[in-house]
């Protein structure tokens, strides 16, 4: 198949998120209202900057003052121990949601132990890309510190490390795109998961990026644009010394999370759309 006739992987990737919203609403409600009261609680324990300027001009302000010490043990961290499963849980049951609409025949069907498959998988997939970072980032400082000892000419220094960085940039962003579509084989059960994904997205790194740019751009404008707004309108009035106000800090974790739950459902609807087009695509005309 020639590029010109290739299709667009984030044009057919938006009916198919609009499908899966329609179908799954609901969840994606409740992963919006469980991840904003969360972020709520966490945030709103976290010292003001008041108490963390008096704290500086003191440290021995909570000891004298115990009353005034904000409430950041256990209970912090076991709503963010549960926000994080609930989002690894999200990562597992939002692609699932798009191949039990888009299979035919005998969709996939949430169970422990597919859980724990695509979690093993995943886990993998993420120590590989790890690793090319930290080898790349080793390499890059060793470059660095032979610069500092050798000091060679700015004319030379400077395309060598622009040269340098940017080829860490692609090669982890190569390597991460090889293996993305881990996600629908692994629950899809198409093994070897990792050998299939580099198999399938060979030669195809840069389509699935620019798509993936484009896709990422048009549904993160909605929700970017107001929660920098918020954002900027709430440390703003933190740092000027201004009261809090209540409608932002309650609006401003809901945007945060229903950011997060677009994105790992336009994530998983992403991946398992590349996978049915390059299936599509190898078939024989």
């Amino acid at each position: 198949m020639s590029l010109a006739t290739k299709a667009s992987l984030w044009r057919e990737t938006l009916p198919a998120l609009k499908q899966v919203i329609a179908a799954r609403w609901p969840w994606l409600l409740a992963f919006i209202l469980i991840s904003g009261a969360a972020q709520y609680f966490i945030f709103s324990q976290a010292p003001t900057p008041a108490i963390m300027a008096q704290l500086k001009a003191n440290p021995l302000l909570f000891k004298q003052h115990p009353e005034l010490e904000p409430h950041t043990g256990v209970l912090s961290f076991l709503i963010a121990i549960g926000q994080l499963m609930l989002t690894i849980f999200a990562c597992y049951i939002s692609p699932l949601f798009y191949l039990q609409l888009a299979a035919k025949n005998a969709p996939p069907q949430p169970t422990v132990g597919g859980f724990f498959y695509w979690f093993g998988k995943s886990i993998q997939k993420y120590l590989i890309w790890i690793g090319v970072l930290l080898v790349t980032g080793l390499a890059l400082g060793i470059l660095f510190a032979l610069l500092a000892v050798i000091k060679p000419p700015g004319i030379i220094k400077i395309p060598l490390t622009l040269v340098s960085v940017i080829g860490v940039f692609v090669l982890s962003y190569y390597v991460y795109f090889r293996l993305y579509l881990v996600t629908p084989l692994a629950i899809l059960g198409k093994s070897p998961v990792i050998k299939t994904s580099r198999e399938l997205t060979k030669g195809k790194c840069w389509r699935i990026f620019w798509n993936a740019f484009a896709l990422f751009v048009i549904t993160g404008v909605v929700f970017i644009i107001p929660l920098l707004g918020l954002m900027y309108v709430k440390f703003h009035g933190m740092f000027s010394g201004q009261p809090a106000n209540p409608v932002i800090d309650i609006v401003l974790p809901l945007i945060q999370s229903s950011l997060s739950g677009v994105f790992i459902m336009t994530a998983a609807v992403y991946q398992c759309t590349i996978y049915r087009i390059i299936l599509r695509e190898q078939r024989p005309n």
